[in-house]
Formats: C-alpha cells, sequence, structure tokens
C-alpha cells in the first residue's frame, strides 16, 4: 500500500472523518450502498451498544477498560 493511502486512512480514523465521508461515497455509489451504510450502522450501533452495555451491567457496572484488561 502506499504511504499516501496509509497516511489517508489515518486521517480519516483518527480526525473521525469516516462518518462523514462514509454517506458521501455511499451516495456517489448509489442509493443501495447509502441505504446499506445508514441501515448498516444502525443497527451494527445498536447491536454493540446493546451488548456492552449488558456486559457492563453483569459484571457489577464495571467499565470498558477494566472488562477489556480483564478478558
Amino acid at each position: 500500500m502506499s504511504k499516501t493511502k496509509i497516511w489517508l486512512i489515518q486521517l480519516l480514523n483518527i480526525a473521525g472523518t469516516g462518518p462523514i465521508f462514509g454517506p458521501i461515497l455511499g451516495a456517489l455509489y448509489g442509493p443501495v450502498a447509502m441505504l446499506w451504510i445508514v441501515i448498516g450502522c444502525i443497527f451494527a450501533g445498536a447491536v454493540h451498544d446493546y451488548f456492552c452495555g449488558m456486559l457492563s451491567i453483569r459484571h457489577g457496572g464495571a467499565t470498558m477498560p477494566y472488562l477489556a484488561g480483564k478478558f
């Protein structure tokens, strides 16, 4: 992979611009990709948040960094 692509990926990950560029690229690729991004993010985010909350509750309200260190 070229250095330009590596730096672009780092910028997108660190600066948090993925939520901005994701829908733009989805719109450029068409409505099916746009729907896939939007609906996929909603459902994946909901499932992730639900399971993180349930894991925290099962362990007495422990924080995610503590649970990551434990497991």
